[in-house]
C-alpha cells in the first residue's frame, strides 16, 4: 500500500510461491513442483497461454499446470489433459482439478510449476500468510520513469526486509545468485577451469612433441639464421589450427549435448553466437600459450646441440 501512493505508479499485486507436493499421476509418488499464487484477472504473470485461462483460476480448487514440466516426474499430466480435458488430482493430500495448461519450463528449484488463485493457495498450505507475499508487483504509470520510481519507493518504504528493483534489476539478481552464490555456479567455473588446463596439457604434448620430432630442421634453419620469431610463427599457426580444428566438431557436439540436456531435464538450454565466439576465443588462447611453452626448448638450444 505504500508502494501504491506513489504517484508514478498505477497499480500493485502480491504475488506467492512456494514449493508444494503434487501425487504424481501414473505412479502415486508425490513430486515436489512450484506452486505459484495470483490474484485471477490482474495479468500478474504475461505468458500468453496463462492469460486466456486466468478466469478459471477464480473457482476454488481450480489450477494450471505448466506442461513443459517433467513428464518422468509428475506423469503426463499434459496427455492425459489433452485427452480427457478437466480431471481431479491431489496436491499436499487436498482435491483440486487440472483446468489447464500453460508454458513455463523448469529451474534449479522445481522440475515443474502449477499456478492457482489466492484462495486455492491459502487453503493448500496454511503456513503462508496473505499478508507475506514472495514478490510485490508494481505496475508503472505509462512514462514513468523506472529507475526514479524505484528509488523513490525504496525512501519511502526505507525497510530492511524489502528489496525494490526494476524487472532488468531483478533478473540480474537471479542470474549473480545462481552464477556467485549458489553450488551450481562453482561448479560450472571449475569444470570450465579444468576443461582449460586439460586442454592445454594435451596441446602443449602434441605441439612438443611435433617440435622434437623436427629438431633437425628447426636446427638447419636456425643455423642458416632464422630468428626465433620465425619459429614461433611456425607453432602458433599451428596452434591457431589446433584450435580452429578442435573448435569445429566440439561446437557440434555442444550442440547435441544442449538439445539432449534440455530436452531431458526441461532447462533453457541456448548455444549462442556470443557463446561459442566466447569459447572459441578461449581455446586459441589456450592454444597459443601451449605453444609458447612448447617452443622453449627450441629457443634455448644451440644449433651445434640439435644434431648431437
Amino acid at each position: 500500500m505504500q508502494a501504491a501512493a506513489d504517484p508514478d505508479v498505477a497499480e500493485v499485486a502480491p504475488i506467492y510461491v512456494t514449493l508444494v507436493n503434487l501425487k504424481n499421476v501414473d505412479t502415486g509418488d508425490y513430486r515436489s513442483i512450484m506452486a505459484i499464487g495470483i490474484e485471477p484477472g490482474r495479468h500478474e504473470l504475461l505468458l500468453p497461454r496463462l492469460l486466456q485461462k486466468e478466469d478459471r483460476l477464480k473457482i476454488a480448487g481450480r489450477v494450471l499446470f505448466d506442461q513443459r514440466s517433467l513428464t518422468a516426474y509428475y506423469g503426463d499430466v499434459a496427455g492425459r489433459f489433452m485427452k480427457e480435458g478437466p480431471y481431479p488430482a491431489l496436491i499436499e493430500g487436498h482435491a483440486v482439478t487440472i483446468d489447464g495448461l500453460f508454458d513455463l519450463g523448469t529451474s534449479f528449484i522445481a522440475f515443474g510449476n502449477v499456478v492457482m488463485g489466492t484462495p486455492t493457495f491459502f487453503a493448500l498450505r496454511a503456513d503462508q500468510k496473505p499478508k507475506l507475499p514472495s514478490f510485490g508487483l508494481i505496475k508503472l504509470k505509462p512514462g514513468a520513469d523506472p529507475e526514479a520510481a524505484r528509488a523513490r519507493i525504496e525512501r519511502t518504504l526505507h525497510a530492511s526486509d524489502v528489496i525494490v528493483q526494476t524487472k532488468e534489476q531483478f533478473v540480474q539478481r537471479e542470474v549473480d545468485y545462481w552464477n556467485e552464490t549458489a553450488a551450481i555456479g562453482f561448479i560450472f567455473i571449475v569444470g570450465t577451469f579444468m576443461g582449460l588446463m586439460v586442454g592445454s596439457v594435451v596441446v602443449y604434448q602434441i605441439l612438443f612433441t611435433d617440435v622434437t620430432e623436427h629438431l633437425p630442421e628447426y636446427a638447419t634453419l636456425k643455423a642458416m639464421g632464422y630468428a626465433d620469431r620465425f619459429f614461433a610463427g611456425i607453432v602458433l599457426e599451428q596452434s591457431v589450427i589446433l584450435s580452429i580444428l578442435g573448435f569445429v566438431p566440439g561446437v557440434i557436439i555442444s550442440w547435441v549435448i544442449y538439445r539432449y540436456t534440455a530436452a531431458t531435464t526441461g532447462y533453457t538450454m541456448d548455444l549462442t553466437l556470443t557463446k561459442a565466439a566466447g569459447t572459441l576465443a578461449l581455446t586459441a588462447g589456450m592454444c597459443v600459450a601451449a605453444g609458447l611453452l612448447a617452443m622453449r626448448r627450441l629457443r634455448q638450444a644451440d644449433p651445434a646441440e640439435l644434431f648431437r
